[in-house]
């Protein structure tokens, strides 16, 4: 599914991704973010052929929870020339260090392993339109991390 053309979701999908947008609406700004229990973690990730994908903020205590649209795991905000941050994405994650569980699904997507941190994830770009697909890893219109 684009990122673009979300409308041709089918409607059950559509009100999971508006839970999304409504459950994150407040999270443009980091501190609101950081009173929620969201903590920046992990360098800003981004691939020269494929784009960016941004500096995470992941809530912690949303790995034991079950899954739930409107309460991803982490935040993605792509990092902007002035120094800050802004809100383009959410990222739902799911720990399964040995690989034993079936992936999971939600918003009609199947999760992905990255077996470098042991977790299941689907990202959502929610807040920025993705050519490459609203479900990818990265975009190719998202600004690159700085270099310093």
């Amino acid at each position: 599914m684009s990122g673009v053309a979300t409308a041709s979701a089918a409607p059950s999908i559509q009100a999971q991704l508006a839970q999304v947008r409504a459950g994150t609406a407040a999270f443009h700004s980091i501190p609101a973010a950081e009173h929620a229990g969201y903590i920046k973690l992990l360098p800003c990730f981004d691939d020269p052929n494929l784009g960016g994908m941004g500096q995470h903020w992941i809530r912690p205590g949303a790995f034991a929870e079950p899954l739930d649209p409107a309460a991803p795991a982490a935040l993605v905000f792509e990092p902007r020339a002035d120094g800050s941050y802004q809100l383009v994405a959410v990222e739902y994650v799911v720990p399964d260090p040995d690989r034993v569980m079936a992936a999971p699904q939600l918003l009609g997507q199947t999760f992905t392993y990255l077996p470098a941190l042991g977790v299941w994830k689907l990202h959502a770009w929610i807040w920025r339109p993705n050519p490459a697909g609203m479900f990818k890893d990265y975009n190719p219109n998202s600004a690159m991390c700085p270099t310093a």
